[in-house]
């Protein structure tokens, strides 16, 4: 009975491994289509609170402006577009697209005269895009809605000089 149940248990395991893998694989498709802004006040609210956070500890000369340089930067396009095929993501977003493969290398970008790279990985079934630069990066997690008809995104923005990372929400639906 051991000598068969061992054999049995990989099977079910490789088995299991490819239904989880197809499922994540559905939901990731899930984010193809153009997408429309969608956030709502207390989204807002919870980003511009972010920042207050994340400037606090800076010195007092400083907080202003970075708090309009962070306001710039993380204010979410109101439009953005996905394609996925199979690995291969087309992300745009600002005018700019961004070429990415899973798990692929990171691919040279420029935005606002700022110089980076990104990289996309999948997590529990979401695209995550990672964006480094110079001086500080940002993640974001996309994610759909049950039903389909939303886009959520998870953002997480660092700096060199922010002691405490930006993190917010931003939501689109289906245009």
């Amino acid at each position: 009975m051991t000598r068969h149940a061992l054999p049995f248990f990989l099977f079910v395991l490789v088995i299991a491994g490819g239904v989880a893998s197809s499922a994540a694989q559905a939901q990731y498709g899930l984010l193809n289509g153009r997408w429309k802004l969608a956030s709502s006040s207390a989204e807002t609210a919870e980003r511009r609170a972010a920042i207050e956070t994340a400037t606090r500890d800076l010195p007092s000369f400083m907080q202003s402006r970075a708090r309009e340089r962070l306001e710039e930067r993380t204010t979410p396009p109101k439009k953005v577009r996905i394609v996925v095929a199979g690995d291969h993501i087309e992300l745009t977003g600002r005018g700019q697209t961004v070429f990415l493969e899973v798990g692929g290398p990171a691919v040279p970008v420029e935005s606002e005269g700022r110089r980076g790279s990104a990289r996309a990985t999948r997590q529990n079934g979401n695209l995550v895009i990672t964006m480094e630069g110079d001086n500080g990066g940002r993640t974001t997690t996309y994610r759909p809605s049950e039903d389909a008809q939303r886009l959520v995104l998870d953002v997480q923005f660092t700096a060199q000089r922010l002691s405490t990372p930006v993190r917010y929400r931003v939501t689109y639906k289906r245009s």
